[in-house]
């Protein structure tokens, strides 16, 4: 076959093969290979693979609720350590005395009651010594209580749910005289004295204890005194009460048992039978002792040296043999001795 170049006015001559043929289209080629069919699941292979989902999730699930549980509970036992070295720091500053359960008519009182006394709790006292307000409410309750209007500091000192051991640490007898503090040379065993436990917060209480700030949470035997410099007592929401009514000087302590005082929770999570004590931690509460150091208990552990049965929900009525007694008082560890 002879090609004409054209205007170069030569001519190339090129040969061709008479043998050359056209290959058919190779199925094989990359553009032109077919693609299998897909094969979706079937119902039956998608009922097993949620099947097995389902169950890893119940597995695991209760693994990351424990988890999350067990870092509630030690952001608890660090909230009371801190509470408890505030405590420590007061008391260096203090003569070693405890701090009171209450103050009356000092120009710091952040509240007044309706009688136009101002007043502070052990909380509001021990603030200067601790980093944050939120230290006073447990991870393991309900969050902190605020209003608009109110520090944050000020609602936790009144609202807070850790609780003080104030009948032996800052006794007050209704007199109208200030709460009765001890000294640490007052305590035989700092080890064995409880110090501050988990406690009901406000929000376990009946719906009725919310409907203002601070409605419904004051609780003084003289409360309608006008004197203004009369001590009305501890607020009642911010201490916890010892298991046993033990002798005549502790005659306005409660005790623990069914009934025995409209402050307690709805639960016993939250201290309906253990005078106010809360037990959130899986039946333990966070118990800091005089001395110092932390342990979790649970009800009957805290209530050693007494009769106390967490399964024996007993109606105290006077202080008869129905109201829980002391047994052991070498192994009681609420008071002084």
């Amino acid at each position: 076959m002879t090609l004409n170049t054209g205007w170069f006015g030569k001519e190339i001559a090129i040969e061709c093969a008479t043998t050359l043929r056209l290959k058919p289209m190779s199925t094989d080629l990359p553009h032109c290979r077919k693609s299998k069919p897909f094969k979706g699941f079937t119902l039956i292979e998608l009922l097993v693979v949620i099947a097995i989902i389902a169950i890893l999730a119940s597995l695991l699930f209760p693994v990351f609720a424990s988890a999350r549980l067990a870092a509630k509970a030690t952001s608890s036992s660090s909230n009371v350590r801190q509470l408890t070295f505030a405590h420590a720091l007061y008391r260096g500053d203090h003569d070693d005395y405890s701090v009171p359960a209450a103050t009356w008519g000092n120009v710091s009182d952040p509240l007044q009651t309706a009688t136009g006394s101002t007043f502070s709790t052990w909380l509001w006292q021990l603030f200067p010594y601790m980093k944050s307000a939120q230290i006073a409410f447990d991870p393991l309750g309900p969050s902190a209580v605020k209003s608009p209007g109110f520090p944050d500091s000020v609602m936790a000192s009144v609202r807070m749910s850790y609780g003080y051991n104030q009948t032996y640490l800052s006794y007050w007898d209704g007199t109208g005289a200030g709460s009765r503090t001890v000294s640490a040379s007052q305590i035989a065993k700092s080890s064995e004295t409880v110090e501050f436990t988990g406690m009901t917060h406000p929000q376990e209480l009946g719906s009725g204890f919310l409907q203002t700030p601070f409605g419904n949470v004051f609780y003084f035997h003289q409360y309608s005194n006008p004197a203004p410099n009369v001590d009305r007592g501890p607020n009642g929401l911010t201490f916890v009460s010892p298991p046993a009514w033990e002798e005549e000087q502790y005659e306005l302590a409660n005790m623990w048992g069914d009934g025995y005082s409209a402050f307690g929770g709805r639960t016993f999570e939250s201290g309906r039978f253990t005078g106010r004590v809360s037990f959130r931690n899986r039946g333990r509460t966070t118990v800091t002792f005089m001395d110092g150091h932390v342990k979790p208990m649970g009800p009957d552990q805290l209530a050693a040296g007494t009769d106390f049965r967490i399964n024996e929900h007993r109606f105290p009525t006077g202080d008869g043999p129905d109201m829980t007694q002391l047994t052991d008082k070498e192994k009681y560890l609420w008071d002084l001795e």
